[in-house]
This record gives C-alpha cells, sequence and structure tokens, in this order.
C-alpha cells in the first residue's frame, strides 16, 4: 500500500513538472530557446569574434547589420541628408555673419569733418591767405577740452585738398563730370596697400603696382565715373603727370601759386565688388581721391597745405551719451560762429556722425533683414529635419515583408522597435560626426571666402542650429519607428504575411 501511494505521487510530480516545462516550452521564441540550447550546451570552440560580438548585442548588431547592409544605399543616403544639414548651417552662418549691425559696429562712436559746402567756400571765395584750413588742431584741442576727452580717444585722418588747371584734363578727362568732384589727396598704410594689390593682383587690373609699391605716383580712386571700354585709354595714361596747386586766394595768377606734379598708376573704381576697405575721409559728394604711400605724401607736404579731414571719436559704453550731447552743442557752437563769420546762411562748416544714431535709424531696415534671413535659416533648417524623417519612414515602409519575418521567427514587438530607432541613431550619428569634422571644414572654408569680400563679416559659430539640428535627429530616431511601425502591427503575422502576398 506505501508502496503504491509513493509510485502514485511520484508519477503526479513529474507529470506536474513536464506540464511546466512544455507550457514554458510552448510561449519562448525561438530565440530565446536558441540560448537556452547554448547555456546548456555551453559555448562551443572556435567562435569567432564576430559571432560573439552578434550573441552578446545581437539587437545592435542586427541594426548595425542593416545599415552597411547595401553600403551604396547607405552612403548616399548619409551624403544627401548631410548635404542639406551643411546648407542649413551655412546660412545660419551667412545670416549672421552679415548682418548690418557688424557692419556699423565697426564704425567709429562718433565722426566729425567738414561739408561740402565748407570746402567750396574754401576753394572758390577764399580771399584770405591766412585760412587754409578748416579743421584747425585748435579747433580740435578744443573739442577735447569741452567734451571731457583725450587723445587717445581720437583718430585723425589727414589729406590734401588742392587745385588743378586745364591740364587736368589729360588725366582726368575720361572721368564723367569730374569737374563736378572735389579731389581729395589721402594716403594710405601698408596693410590697406596689401589689400588694395592682392585685389589689383586677383582682379588683373591695369596699375602700375611697381612704382606706387615705391612710394611714388598716384592711384586715382572714383565711384563709377569711367565709361565701360576705357580700358586701353587709361593705360595710356599711366606714367603720366598731373599738375595740382595748393589753395590759394581768388584772383591769384597761376604762376604764383605752388605747385607740383604727381604721376598717375592708374585708375580704380571703389564700386566695384570686393574692392578693399579704406580709410577715405569721404568728403563731399562721392570725391575722386588722389591715394598715395607714406613717402609721397611728405613731399607734397612741401608745396600743399595739409588738412584734418576728418577725426574719428571712440568712447566707452558709459561715456557714450554724455560725450555725445557735449559733441552736438560744440558742432553747433562752431557751425553759428562759422555762419557768422563769413555772412552764410544754412551752410555749415562740420558734420557730425554718431554711429548710435546711425543705428536707431536703420532700425527698422535691421530687424527686417534679420527677420528674412533668419526665416530662411529656419526653413532650411526644417527642410533638412523633414527630409531625415522621410528618408527613416520610407525605410520603414519598403521594408513591411523584412520587419513580419523578423517577427515570425521570434524577434518581438519590441526588440523590432529597438531595432529601427538603433538604426535611426547610427543613421543621425554618422551625420552629426559628419557635420563635426567636414562640415566644420567646410564652414571654416566658407568663412575664409566671405571674409575675403566682405571685411566686415563676423563669424559665430552655429552651436544652437547644431544643437537643434542634432537633437531633432535624435527625436525624430525614438518617435518615427512608434509611429511608422505601429501600422504594421494590426492583425496577426499570417493575417500581414497575406495582405503582402496579395
Amino acid at each position: 500500500m506505501f508502496f503504491a501511494i509513493t509510485i502514485l505521487l511520484t508519477a503526479v510530480t513529474m507529470l506536474t513538472a513536464a506540464k511546466i516545462v512544455v507550457n514554458k516550452m510552448l510561449k519562448m521564441s525561438p530565440v530565446e530557446a536558441m540560448k537556452v540550447v547554448k547555456q546548456a550546451g555551453g559555448e562551443r570552440e572556435g567562435v569567432t569574434k564576430k559571432e560573439r560580438y552578434y550573441n552578446i548585442n545581437p539587437i545592435f548588431a542586427l541594426a548595425f547589420g542593416n545599415i552597411i547592409r547595401d553600403k551604396k544605399k547607405f552612403a548616399l543616403t548619409v551624403a544627401s541628408l548631410t548635404i542639406g544639414c551643411v546648407i542649413a548651417l551655412g546660412s545660419c552662418v551667412l545670416a549672421v555673419g552679415t548682418d548690418s549691425i557688424n557692419k556699423l559696429s565697426k564704425s567709429p562712436d562718433f565722426e566729425i569733418g567738414f561739408t561740402q559746402e565748407a570746402i567750396y567756400n574754401l576753394l572758390e571765395n577764399n580771399d584770405d591767405l591766412s585760412e587754409k584750413q578748416l579743421l584747425t588742431e585748435e579747433l580740435i584741442s578744443d573739442l577735447i577740452l569741452k567734451c571731457n576727452l583725450n587723445q587717445e580717444n581720437l583718430i585723425k585722418v589727414y589729406g590734401y585738398l588742392p587745385i588743378y588747371d586745364g591740364s587736368a584734363q589729360n588725366i582726368l578727362g575720361l572721368l564723367n563730370e569730374y569737374r563736378n568732384h572735389t579731389i581729395v589727396v589721402q594716403k594710405i598704410d601698408s596693410t590697406e596697400w596689401k589689400n588694395l594689390m592682392k585685389y589689383v593682383l586677383d582682379n588683373k587690373l591695369l596699375i602700375d603696382t611697381k612704382r606706387f609699391d615705391e612710394g611714388e605716383g598716384t592711384i586715382i580712386l572714383h565711384n563709377h565715373l569711367s565709361s565701360k571700354g576705357n580700358e586701353k585709354t587709361q593705360e595710356g595714361l599711366i606714367g603720366k603727370s598731373i599738375l595740382l596747386y595748393d589753395i590759394a586766394p581768388q584772383g591769384t595768377k597761376v604762376s604764383e601759386i605752388s605747385s607740383i606734379q604727381l604721376q598717375n598708376c592708374g585708375y580704380l573704381d571703389i564700386s566695384n565688388n570686393g574692392f578693399p576697405d579704406l580709410n577715405l575721409s569721404d568728403n563731399g559728394a562721392d570725391p575722386i581721391y588722389f591715394i598715395v604711400r607714406e613717402k609721397e605724401f611728405n613731399r607734397l607736404s612741401k608745396s600743399l597745405t595739409i588738412q584734418l579731414l576728418k577725426t574719428e571719436i571712440n568712447v566707452s559704453k558709459e561715456k557714450e551719451n554724455s560725450v555725445k550731447s557735449s559733441l552736438k552743442s560744440w558742432v553747433k557752437e562752431k557751425n553759428l560762429l562759422y555762419q557768422t563769420k563769413n555772412d552764410l546762411q544754412n551752410q555749415n562748416l562740420m558734420y557730425l556722425v554718431c554711429n548710435s544714431d546711425v543705428i536707431a535709424d536703420q532700425k527698422n531696415y535691421i530687424d527686417g533683414s534679420r527677420i528674412i534671413l533668419m526665416s530662411i535659416c529656419t526653413a532650411l533648417l526644417f527642410v533638412g529635419i523633414i527630409n531625415y524623417s522621410n528618408t527613416m519612414v520610407m525605410n520603414i515602409l519598403t521594408r513591411n515583408r523584412e520587419l513580419i519575418i523578423l517577427e515570425s521567427i521570434g524577434l518581438s514587438r519590441k526588440g523590432l522597435r529597438s531595432m529601427l530607432i538603433l538604426e535611426g541613431l547610427l543613421y543621425s550619428f554618422t551625420i552629426i560626426g559628419i557635420l563635426l569634422t567636414a562640415g566644420n571644414l567646410f564652414l571654416f572654408l566658407l568663412v575664409k571666402y566671405v571674409q575675403s569680400k566682405l571685411t566686415y563679416f563676423k563669424f559665430v559659430y552655429p552651436l544652437p542650429a547644431l544643437l537643434l539640428l542634432g537633437l531633432s535627429l535624435v527625436f525624430m530616431c525614438i518617435l518615427i519607428p512608434f509611429v511608422a511601425y505601429g501600422r504594421h502591427i494590426k492583425g496577426s503575422i499570417n493575417q500581414r504575411i497575406k495582405q503582402i502576398e496579395e
């Protein structure tokens, strides 16, 4: 009896254990069953590193294998997406770098110079030999005293305002209406000459750079006064001389006026694209500049009266408002004295330009330009993100059969989503890596090129745009598998296979 009971209990226990094992095996996927078999049998000899890697990280290995399975497709996809992202980042750099405020910020806080009316009165109506200068050092000293400035705040630009006779027709005759423009002789420093020479050589312009580089002769600058097709005429006038005279009272005989000759080294149009920035006085309405080097400038001082063409003033932000108020009062006072002394009305001696006022006047234009440029940048960024999203969605939709097969052989839906997310992350990290390497190189070359054309261009690394782009790519990698793959999980695997076959 005891033996029978023992046999019965043993049988019940074995059947119960067998049922548990069978139920568990029925619920186990083939992939899990393979793991159990491998664990039970131990790791076989001769397992390669690749196989061991696949065993440790099967989902990642599957995702990595999927994207490099078709290397050409992967390369083209990454290349097209990267190009779109680089264009978007480049547009951000250009939008910020070409902002009008960058150009205005390079201007001095204040600029004082004499007006065109004052030049006309000096050259045409001057009956007093003792007054050959418009802005004197005494005026500047009074300016420093009244406005609480010092010499370190000032940058002075000197030059000459010569007169000429009918012989100038030979040199200036090819410039349209040259008689309506003031002649200003001004020197340029070595840095300005280096930039100007590069511009001349790059554009293969007809300039006697050798003579000018030696400190002799002059280059004539004009603002679109020469007609097209005058190149041969200009070339023939290189090396010719022009006779300049000092300022003299009306009625003075030409033979009694101090004069000096300058040799022509060529003509340049300052309105052309790419013309380098020179610290020109800009006195009068588009003057014709005779630029010279230091050596020639000093030679001219023996015969011509030197003029203080303009004075630039820079102060700290804290003092800017108080200095502005003082300067406006000082300029107004001097203009009234000039009008009273010369019996003139509505004709001023000097002008005052306040950079803060210029920025305020152009605020609407600057804000409008910023809105337009940043809108373009934002649109390009979103185009890049949408292009990436479209690529990822199409990648999932075109792999419907493959995804069903993977699920049918035991890969869970969670595993499928993880695989798709990892595939997207591999794409996005590859793109971000290229942006941080080759993309940065492209931005560097772009900045160098633009800076050679626009001296006021300011480079600001597009870190916010890059972060937005990177985070958007990662976010899409997580979102898209849930949205796109969700369309394929309705119904059983058999039903989905039948839908594909139909």
